[in-house]
């Protein structure tokens, strides 16, 4: 009996089609990648840049890593050739993070891999235990030729292990699933997450950690040990390098660590910090948050495994802290410029969120991991609050100081209620006559209005000529005058530490506010508010300077007066390019940029 072959069935038709897309899809990137061999990878990188959260974001990073391919790889002639693929993708990653651009996961690179090279072969090669996966048949370009281990050193494989077999190079993708945005961006709290509230940053010299400072939080004590002020002739509004550097890996990696494994979470970090810088730079902070959970996805397993070691830990909190400092010196030049409220509510949002994001985000991984990254993470979030309310209390004393009545009044009341001398001598530990000159002298000059160009005047004006004057004060003039003012300040009595110059400006400031009060000086509301904003401003200078002098020697550098006072730490750099925004704030908007001749200062409107 014979039977007549029917239609095929719903089923085989499906995997027909399955099949046939995917086919499509191959030849079209095979297409594209020789349509795009002769463009240069630096024109291919900004077009990422640009197209970073677009539709065809994807398909341009495909383009940019098979031409990558094309150029760093080469096919070997002789089939005993073989390089471990972790190189080969730690290679590709090192030039994403060169460029400022997210790269493929590593099962994505790896497809690019075979579709340009189909006729490798992937094999599992090296002495037991310490094998890896290697693509034979191609080397990278100025690498030397590596050959292939005999097959009795391990065993050996003609294609692509099955995703489904557990193996030491295999992709191991940790996404936490408790974890939510909501649909304006906002971060929603879990259900459940490890929350590390006292974090240490000591560690044994076997690389175990140490807890030095358990009933300390990590912002206390950066506050009360590590605060300092910036050298006088550091500009903050200095753009930042142009580059995440990190600490080299090689001292914290344990000695038997395989090297390119160390090689790949170095390189993979740096992309993922790099990428979170520029997420800062164009305020997309949304994506900043979801670039946490996608790291752990591209981490093979040995790599992963490295990861959670306890001496990598230090290098982990080092490089975090690099990253951070970075995202400083980028915000920085906003304490005193003009901010759209958008901006100013994301940032608030952003340093509320961070350190309880991350500890959700990497609530899988050992304490040790956790706390290395929020460590810094938390004093980066205390100084950018702090920055907040720098531009806030700028706002307030920019209305008292630019309006010639205030300070008018203001100069009257200190003059006749504040006793400058009794103040000095129940507030201040040392150098008296410098601070009283400072008081009775100085704060005086500070609030007479001076013109600008060449004929501005450095003393005090006969009372005569104050007023055909005034109309030449502006809210940048005042502002700029009294934050160079201040910047120098500390640096006159090099002799005081920052933390006890904090306490002493504070207790004089409040001892002249009292003396005002109890006589009843009518612009008590005016000192008040400029005080506050001093306070604010003085602060936050030295915190800031404390976090970028963090694990940098700092020389001596020579004041006018002969004096020396140590280095910040003003990075100089280019400016990186302007790419698209997806939020539609930016620290680059114009008026808004750092080095912007038209930079807008806070300017209020009585």
């Amino acid at each position: 009996m014979t039977t007549e072959d029917g239609p095929p069935g719903p089923s085989s038709t499906s995997t027909s089609k399955r099949g046939s897309v995917f086919e499509d899809s191959d030849q079209e990137l095979k297409r594209l990648a020789q349509e795009n061999a002769d463009i240069p990878l630096k024109e291919l990188a900004t077009r990422v840049r640009e197209d970073e959260n677009g539709p065809k974001a994807e398909r341009a990073r495909q383009i940019l890593g098979m031409r990558w391919l094309l150029t760093s790889c080469e096919r070997a002639s002789d089939t005993s050739v073989a390089v471990p693929r972790n190189r080969v993708y730690a290679r590709y990653v090192s030039m994403c993070a060169n460029e400022r651009i997210k790269p493929l996961n590593p099962a994505s690179f790896g497809k690019l891999v075979r579709l340009m090279y189909p006729e490798i072969k992937t094999r599992r090669l090296g002495v037991r235990g310490h094998s890896k996966y290697h693509y034979c048949g191609i080397k990278l370009k100025g690498d030397p030729s590596s050959p292939a281990p005999k097959a009795s050193q391990g065993s050996a494989s003609g294609s692509e292990p099955p995703p489904q077999i557990s193996g030491e190079d295999h992709l191991h993708v940790l996404t936490p699933s408790h974890f939510l945005f909501t649909n304006n961006g906002t971060i929603a709290p879990p259900d459940s997450c490890l929350f590390v509230h006292s974090v240490t940053n000591g560690h044994t010299s076997s690389g175990s950690l140490a807890r030095p400072y358990t009933d300390i939080s990590p912002v206390a004590k950066f506050l009360q040990m590590d605060i300092c002020f910036p050298a006088y002739d550091v500009d903050e509004s200095s753009s930042p390098a142009k580059h995440v550097i990190l600490p080299d890996i090689a001292p914290y990696a344990p000695s038997n660590i395989d090297h390119d494994v160390a090689v790949s979470l170095a390189v993979i970090y740096r992309s993922h910090c790099t990428s979170l810088v520029e997420c800062v730079r164009y305020m997309r902070l949304r994506q900043f948050f979801a670039l946490f959970v996608s790291f752990q996805g591209t981490l093979t397993a040995p790599v992963q495994k490295l990861f959670a070691e306890p001496s990598i830990a230090p290098w982990i909190r080092e490089s975090d802290w690099a990253t951070y400092k970075h995202m400083i010196e980028l915000l920085s030049p906003l304490a005193l410029q003009v901010v759209p409220a958008q901006v100013m509510a994301a940032l608030r949002q952003f340093s509320a969120s961070l350190t309880s994001h991350i500890s959700a985000t990497f609530s899988n991984q050992p304490l040790h991991v956790i706390e290395a990254k929020t460590e810094p993470s938390a004093i980066f979030s205390s100084l950018l609050d702090r920055l907040l309310r720098v531009n806030e209390a700028a706002h307030a004393a920019a209305r008292i100081l630019v309006h010639s009545p205030d300070r008018t009044l203001m100069r009257q009341d200190w003059r006749k209620y504040v006793n400058c001398k009794a103040i000095v001598e129940r507030e201040v530990p040392c150098s008296a006559a410098a601070v009283q000159r400072i008081l009775e002298d100085e704060i005086i000059n500070l609030l007479q209005p001076q013109p600008e160009g060449p004929h501005r005047r450095d003393v005090t004006p006969s009372p005569g000529v104050e007023d055909d004057i005034d109309s030449l004060a502006t809210t940048e003039s005042v502002l700029d005058r009294w934050t160079q003012f201040l910047a120098q300040l500390p640096h006159r009595f090099p002799q005081v530490s920052p933390k006890l110059f904090l306490l002493s400006v504070g207790a004089v400031a409040s001892a002249a506010l009292r003396d005002m009060t109890m006589a009843g000086g009518e612009s008590f509301g005016g000192w008040w508010v400029v005080r506050c904003w001093i306070d604010e401003w003085i602060g936050w200078s030295a915190e800031r300077g404390g976090f970028l002098r963090h694990g940098e020697e700092q020389p001596l550098k020579p004041l006018p007066n002969g004096n020396y006072s140590n280095d910040g730490n003003g990075t100089d750099g280019n400016e990186s390019e302007l790419g698209p925004d997806d939020s539609g704030i930016s620290l680059r908007e114009e008026g808004f940029g750092n080095n912007d001749e038209n930079i807008q200062k806070v300017e209020m409107v009585r």
